[in-house]
């Protein structure tokens, strides 16, 4: 195992030598160096491996990390952790460093979990957390099944999985986050944004319980609305698309029952 103690597999030496080649090398494209890719975001390896580019001058554009738990909160609470060990004031040219989790799911075991709709919510309610949170990047594990394994969106027949489905509606978010959308419970997430170029407003809408019992009709408010007629349309999980009636808003907030 790689070591943040020195020894034969020091991790520290192992990036110093990397950072060195990188500003050395030429004619090449955009690329990003960074790490220390740990099983978590563990507080000792993450201030050692910053004190230790900070006092040799190394180029470090990204801290990053794993984390598979079935908790969605876990990872904003991870994302505080790291702000709270790395302050502006103590690393003034490290803080904004992007951060990065190189590795999540629910499960850090391949098992059945991944098949099913209950992996699914758990991906929209995560990456509600990663965009609530400021996460950078985030790299799910993995996109096909392996021979041996069942952490794939698309299974070894080519099948896609419930969580593929939950990526493609996480797909059609863009733009900046929505600031007034109201309606979260204990289970339910809501990640909202508006298309800058189009105007169009997208929230998904995550309903995601460990026991896979849970559910409850969630009134969302939208605030910060333009008046004007808007059109809404519905996606819903393995089922297709469908446009309701048009909605009028006369002052600038409007409730979705």
């Amino acid at each position: 195992k790689w070591s943040i103690y020195g020894g034969a597999k020091s991790y520290l030496t192992m990036y110093h030598h990397a950072a060195k080649a990188a500003a050395s090398a030429a004619d090449t494209h955009h690329f990003s160096l960074g790490g220390p890719a740990t099983t978590a975001p563990y507080k000792n390896w993450m201030r050692t491996f910053v004190d230790y580019a900070k006092r040799n001058s190394l180029r470090l554009d990204f801290l990053s990390w794993h984390k598979y738990t079935d908790n969605p909160q876990d990872y904003a609470r991870d994302l505080r952790d790291v702000d709270s060990w790395l302050t502006a004031d103590a690393y003034p040219s490290y803080y904004n460093v992007q951060r990065v989790i190189s590795e999540w799911g629910i499960d850090s075991q391949s098992s059945d979990v991944y098949n099913g709709r209950r992996a699914a919510a758990h991906a929209a309610a995560t990456v509600t957390e990663f965009a609530k949170g400021g996460l950078d990047l985030a790299l799910a594990f993995e996109p096909v099944d392996g021979p041996q394994s069942m952490f794939g969106l698309i299974d070894r027949e080519g099948r896609v999985k419930p969580r593929y489905s939950a990526f493609r509606l996480l797909n059609s978010v863009a733009g900046n986050h929505v600031l007034s959308v109201s309606g979260e419970t204990e289970h339910v997430r809501i990640l909202g944004t508006k298309n800058p170029q189009t105007g169009a407003i997208v929230l998904v809408i995550s309903n995601y319980d460990r026991s896979d019992r849970h559910e409850e009709e969630v009134p969302i408010t939208l605030g910060n609305l333009a008046p004007g007629t808007y059109e809404m349309h519905i996606s819903t999980l393995g089922i297709p698309r469908r446009k309701t009636d048009s909605i009028t808003i006369v002052g600038g907030e409007d409730e979705i029952g």
